[in-house]
């Protein structure tokens, strides 16, 4: 089981209130009514906003896992040896969590996922 910590619960409820009205399931072009976020591995572990949208700016890495720290190929890689996004379904009480400035935890494995907000 990974532990993935993402700091600014302020900023993550930010993109959930950009992207109200539509949250997209990654690799197709399915919506979903469910609020979330996108969790993604590629250069570093970070999620973003679930708008669809191929790239954007607006991301929040996982601590320890920024493509630009030391390690972090190798950490990213332990985590999983494949790039990867999906959705991560937030309830109403995590989002209310992430407003009030909570961190968003999800851990991971190969198996399950565990998200705590």
């Amino acid at each position: 089981m990974h532990k993935l910590v993402f700091k600014e619960g302020k900023r993550i409820a930010a993109f959930l209130d950009k992207c109200k009205d539509i949250s997209r399931i990654p690799y197709t072009n399915e919506t979903t009514d469910k609020r979330g976020v996108w969790l993604c591995k590629d250069d570093g572990i970070y999620v973003m906003p679930s708008t669809g949208e191929r790239f954007s700016n607006d991301v929040v890495y996982a601590s320890g896992y920024h493509a630009e720290s030391e390690g972090c190929w190798d950490a990213t890689y332990n985590v999983s040896p494949d790039d990867f996004a999906e959705f991560v379904s937030l309830t109403d009480n995590q989002i209310d969590n992430l407003r009030r400035g909570s961190d968003l935890t999800i851990n991971i494995s190969e198996e399950t996922m565990e998200v705590i907000a």
